[in-house]
Order: structure tokens, then C-alpha cells, then sequence
């Protein structure tokens, strides 16, 4: 079943189906109320304690348009889409831009079967994602994603 979804997407991004290279509105929002506020080009008020161990998760990252917003924010994030070819393209954009590091923080990675540790992230966000899948594999992938939620951890989906 998820091999089938996989060659969907990946066939998606190769036909530049889903090239959203803008941050969605909420997911700005989200970032501003939570976790930091932007008040200048370069300047930030911090909305509760960061630090470098503070970890953001962008799930279904896409070809990564929050990625680049989370790196222009200084935040320390991570993040994975099912489709190969969407992280191919991510990791080419970034590094044509000069953010090698943010090119190292993507993976190609199954909702269901997460590769990261329990509790590792401190906030989740995601736009369109979970109501692209099957309600089967939302609820196992909910279910891995708390996995992954720091206790009182803050996620928008």
C-alpha cells in the first residue's frame, strides 16, 4: 500500500504537481505564537525557552518550504515526505542557495515507521499532508508521530 502512494508522489513531484515554494499563512502563525516571533530582518523575540537542543518537525516537508522558513528563523529542524523525489529536490534547491545544512536535516522517511528517537521534537508542523493519506496510515502515523512529541510538546496539522 505504501509503496503505491510512494510512486504517486514521487510521479507528483517529477511532473512539478506540487512545487509550493511560499509558507502557508497558519504555519507562520503557528511559528510566531509558539516558538518565535519575527520583529526585524534578523531580529526575534523568543515565545518560550530555545535552545540548540529545541527541535522542530516539519512532516511531509514537501520540497521543503517550511524547511527554508524554520532555517530563516534559526531553528533547529528536521524533515521527511514519503516522496524521494521531492527530498531530491529539496536537497538540490538548499544547496544551489548555499544551506548545505538544511539539505542534511531531510529525509525520505514513512510516516508509520518514523527514523527519529522517542520524544526527540519539541513542536510538529505540517499543511496539507494528513488529509492526502488513507485514514488507516494517518492514525498509525499519528501514532508514531506522538512517538516522537516531547511530553507538552505543541504541533499544528
Amino acid at each position: 500500500m505504501v509503496g503505491e502512494f510512494k510512486s504517486e508522489w514521487d510521479k507528483s513531484y517529477k511532473n512539478k504537481d506540487n512545487y509550493i515554494f511560499y509558507p502557508h499563512e497558519e504555519i507562520i502563525r503557528f511559528i510566531s505564537k509558539y516558538i518565535r516571533k519575527r520583529v526585524g530582518l534578523d531580529e526575534f523575540i523568543d515565545q518560550c525557552e530555545i535552545n540548540e537542543s529545541t527541535k522542530v518537525l516539519d512532516f511531509g516537508c514537501g520540497i521543503g518550504r517550511h524547511m527554508r522558513l524554520l532555517y530563516e528563523f534559526g531553528l533547529n529542524a528536521r524533515g521527511f515526505d514519503l516522496s524521494s523525489e521531492a527530498i531530491t529536490v529539496a536537497k538540490n534547491n538548499f544547496s544551489s542557495l548555499g544551506m548545505d545544512e538544511v539539505s542534511k536535516k531531510l529525509d525520505v522517511a514513512n510516516i508509520t515507521n518514523l527514523p527519529y528517537e522517542s520524544g526527540e521534537f519539541d513542536f510538529m508542523l505540517s499543511h496539507g499532508v494528513i488529509d492526502s493519506m488513507p485514514i488507516e496510515v494517518a492514525q498509525k502515523g499519528f501514532l508514531e508521530l506522538y512517538r516522537t512529541l516531547k511530553k507538552g510538546g505543541v504541533y499544528i496539522f
